[in-house]
């Protein structure tokens, strides 16, 4: 499951970049069901400037303090779009997946 994060601003709702299994209090067990947080939509990421929230994306991955965390943010298919209105992010997006893309 994707859906742990925040609907309204970034930054990670489970206060961890590691995926986990949901425990179920009531009955105190571990179910199968896995979260992946996300630390951000592209929805959120457009309410700055594409180079703000880009900063933003890379001082999150670079707070990341163990070698199991993962930084997953949901973009939209309009990221990709070739529209002059969108060329700003489309290039701040393959930037930004160029600097961070070989990290592990």
């Amino acid at each position: 499951d994707y859906s742990m994060g925040y609907p309204d601003q970034i930054g990670y709702r489970a206060s961890s970049s590691v995926p986990f299994f949901f425990y179920d209090l009531q009955n105190e067990y571990q179910t199968p069901l896995q979260l992946f947080p996300v630390v951000a939509t592209e929805e959120q990421l457009r309410s700055f400037s594409s180079q703000t929230a880009f900063e933003k994306l890379t001082e999150l991955l670079n707070g990341i303090p163990t070698a199991t965390g993962v930084q997953r943010v949901a973009f939209r298919n309009t990221i990709w779009d070739e529209r002059i209105d969108n060329q700003l992010w489309r290039k701040a997006f393959f930037q930004y997946l160029e600097a961070h893309a070989a990290r592990e």
